[in-house]
């Protein structure tokens, strides 16, 4: 069946909104999987449709916000971020539809595509999903999933943080999807609380620079789950190895 767009009313005759024009109050529905590109020469003020300074966004929060304005459908959005130093929290919305969202980095050298945050880089809170692919982070925390949000990973480096460099809590949940590293210390590289799960399902964890980890490299606490199945550890840390 034939997705119609919203009527309205020009020049005295109803036809149906134009692709690319929007409502007040009214998502966009997709009929295709949609990329959007962020760039540190962009502007919130662009369409995000373009990978160039005059087409791409600046932040990205400005692309959260604008996937998470849409009507997905059956289709999934694509955030390409380009190399460059971003800042943060950057807050995963709830999708409309069943699309899935990618936000995409440099996942060769992840370090060419970096954020920081005083708070959490990036978040997915209150049943939002994605996957993530590709940045270091640092600041406070790395990534977390709470209230029933969650991430799947992979090609991250998780730098230096004054809390986390991963956390699932109230009902979170993140999943690694391939390997990944540990360039820098935190208190726990892993904390898993209150009914939330987090799972390392496989790929090689490079640790470098031998980070310190003060309270434990994991915690889990309050009926939460870490599991770790087969992924492979390369390199050394110091600090305990888990509190439960």
């Amino acid at each position: 069946m034939t997705v119609r767009r919203p009527l309205v009313r020009v020049g005295g005759r109803i036809r149906q909104l134009p692709v690319g024009d929007t409502l007040p109050g009214v998502r966009e529905q997709l009929t295709a999987a949609r990329t959007y590109y962020v760039r540190t020469d962009g502007s919130d003020s662009n369409t995000g449709f373009a990978d160039t300074s005059g087409g791409a966004f600046l932040t990205l929060q400005r692309a959260m916000d604008v996937v998470g304005a849409l009507d997905t459908g059956i289709y999934g959005v694509t955030v390409q971020v380009r190399a460059g130093n971003y800042t943060g929290p950057v807050l995963i919305p709830l999708m409309s539809g069943s699309g899935l969202l990618d936000i995409v980095g440099d996942v060769s050298t992840p370090a060419n595509c970096s954020v920081s945050s005083s708070g959490v880089c990036f978040q997915a809170a209150d049943n939002a999903r994605c996957i993530l692919r590709g940045f270091k982070v640092s600041g406070a925390g790395g990534i977390r999933g709470i209230r029933g949000g969650g991430i799947f990973f992979s090609f991250m480096d998780f730098s230096a943080c004054s809390s986390y460099h991963i956390e699932a809590t109230n009902g979170g949940g993140l999943q690694s999807q391939g390997s990944y590293a540990i360039s820098g210390s935190a208190p726990r590289h892993i904390t898993c609380t209150v009914l939330s799960r987090v799972v390392l399902p496989g790929g090689t964890i490079t640790i470098s620079g031998m980070p310190a980890f003060s309270d434990a490299f994991a915690r889990s606490a309050s009926a939460s789950v870490i599991q770790v199945q087969v992924s492979t550890f390369s390199g050394s840390a110091t600090g305990s190895r888990y509190r439960v």
